[in-house]
């Protein structure tokens, strides 16, 4: 994603995400989910990093994962300062 690659990077961590989901893996899944998200925010594409935060948030806190829960409060959309967003809002269904 750090390339420009934007595509290729994201269907890379969304596959490995999705790997350590059917693995069990949930703090592996949370690491690539903090990944995909950080990549999502500092592109600017703030709706999609949020959902993926949001995702990882409720999981972390369920689980007690307070490191990353830390790491995926300050990744959050609020928290990446002043930017220009490509996609901070879902798109207009009307």
């Amino acid at each position: 994603m750090r390339l420009g690659r934007t595509a290729d990077g994201s269907a890379e961590l969304q596959a490995a995400r999705a790997w350590c989901a059917r693995s069990r893996l949930p703090y592996a899944h949370a690491l690539f989910s903090l990944w995909l998200a950080d990549g999502f925010v500092r592109l600017g594409h703030l709706y999609q990093g949020g959902r993926v935060l949001d995702e990882v948030l409720g999981g972390c806190r369920a689980l007690g994962y307070r490191y990353l829960e830390g790491v995926a409060t300050g990744c959050s959309p609020s928290s990446a300062g002043p930017r220009r967003a490509t996609t901070s809002a879902p798109p207009s269904t009307g």
